[in-house]
């Protein structure tokens, strides 16, 4: 998808706005840094003079370098992955009954502490493959790393998840 005209951006920006708003926050951990971040990067879009194949990459790529920059100038530098856990946000119950809703709100705070458990890059990986969903291509792109790096990354994160999860569940059924 190329970038162009102003019914582009404004199309762009109904989809993209709150996801690169959430994952700005996550690395920003400054709600003012990320919004600034995320103005920035679609006044940069508009102001482009060659076409964006992946916009939605790109928006992410100068979003992420321009928090950076920011907490490298303003000495504050943060992990990638430092921020508020947004990877798995809460849903809207939806009507769900009082004892399922409680019983997904404990799952989604087990997996929330266990991510926590992840590196920085793990977590931000993580977080542009499950939260925003990010091709392998994408997030290299993003993150500046290589495509074949991304996938052993996010490959060793699943099994450490997966190893802690079930780690989790032995102690919680011992307990019993």
């Amino acid at each position: 998808m190329s970038v162009s005209g102003k019914d582009k951006i404004k199309e762009l920006a109904v989809l993209y706005y709150a996801p690169l708003l959430r994952y700005a926050a996550s690395l920003a951990r400054d709600e003012s840094l990320a919004r600034d971040a995320v103005q920035e990067s679609f006044l940069k879009l508009m102001n482009e003079p060659r076409e964006i194949e992946y916009p939605k990459a790109w928006l992410f790529t100068v979003c992420r370098n321009k928090i950076f920059n920011e907490l490298r100038r303003s000495k504050k530098f943060a992990d990638p992955g430092e921020g508020p856990d947004s990877v798995f946000e809460k849903e809207p119950d939806c009507g769900r009954a009082p004892d399922k809703s409680a019983e997904l709100n404990d799952g989604v705070e087990r997996v929330k502490m266990i991510t926590r458990k992840l590196g920085a890059r793990e977590r931000e990986i993580v977080r542009l493959r499950f939260q925003c969903g990010f091709s392998y291509s994408e997030i290299a792109e993003i993150t500046s790393l290589s495509k074949t790096n991304v996938g052993v990354i996010l490959h060793n994160a699943m099994n450490s998840l997966r190893e802690m999860f079930f780690s989790e569940i032995g102690k919680q059924l011992n307990q019993y």
